[in-house]
């Protein structure tokens, strides 16, 4: 048994012969595959810690397995010709290296990674609809990995950072972009675009001017009539009068009316 040091730039397949004075080589026909070096790509390139996600490969010949942060996967080929790798679990969060293992476990370090999140799993929200000049208290139903204070909330194309206090996050007061929008959670801001995504209305707020009849009778239920702007009709739609809250029904964007329950005399 003996080695040899092969010094090749190029890639390709590179014959292999042995000779014991210099000269006279044997002639096996024996081949060596040089594969090339340069970085390949995987994608996406972030993920969540439980794995079993799904990554194309781009960028690598002559290979047979994928490594993440040491752990190798088969890479397999779709109908279609797409290299692709079932990522595995990692018990640790992060960024790792991605290394290309050929046949005869030779590792190529491809200079790639990809990245470990935090899992997290959230099936409701509410409200589902914040005032564009945020300021809200989300409340984060059926939740798994609560165990952090911080958060980070992107609300459409605006990223949040935020705490969180129980089952509940407070949206810091930003200027957010009314209308349809969509709202993830994510425990670092990288891993924010592979996380649970609800939608959410972002309006603008209301803003009431006048509201008649301004006098009431003591005892006695009232219909009020308010006046302003940016009345949405939807049936979260309320108003508050003292310390009693009633649905309020949509006339306009800028007129609803309320019933004023029976209370004492006063303002």
């Amino acid at each position: 048994m003996g080695s040899c040091l092969v010094h090749q730039r190029k890639f390709g397949n590179l014959s292999i012969e042995i000779s014991n004075n210099g000269y006279d080589f044997t002639q096996s026909g024996l081949r060596v595959s040089v594969n090339s070096q340069n970085k390949f790509q995987i994608h996406p390139t972030i993920g969540s810690s439980l794995g079993e996600n799904i990554v194309t490969v781009k960028g690598l010949s002559f290979v047979d397995h994928v490594s993440f942060n040491g752990t190798a996967r088969r890479i397999e080929r779709t109908l279609d010709g797409i290299n692709v790798v079932t990522v595995p679990k990692s018990k640790s969060f992060g960024i790792v290296p991605v290394n290309a293992i050929f046949s005869d476990s030779i590792s190529m370090n491809g200079r790639t990674f990809y990245e470990y999140c935090k899992p997290m799993t959230i099936t409701k929200i509410k409200p589902s609809m914040i005032p564009s000049t945020g300021g809200t208290q989300i409340q984060i139903l059926d939740m798994i990995s609560i165990d952090e204070e911080d958060m980070y909330i992107k609300i459409g194309e605006r990223i949040l950072k935020s705490k969180v206090e129980g089952t509940r996050i407070y949206i810091k007061k930003a200027r957010l972009t009314s209308g349809g929008n969509y709202i993830a959670f994510a425990f670092t801001e990288s891993c924010l675009h592979i996380q649970n995504l609800f939608p959410i209305v972002v309006y603008d707020n209301p803003k009431l001017d006048e509201l008649f009849p301004s006098q009431l009778l003591q005892a006695q239920n009232h219909i009020v009539t308010g006046r302003g702007i940016n009345f949405m009709q939807t049936k979260h739609l309320s108003c508050r009068i003292g310390d009693k809250k009633q649905i309020a029904e949509w006339m306009s964007s800028s007129l609803f009316t309320c019933v004023a329950p029976a209370t004492k005399p006063g303002n």
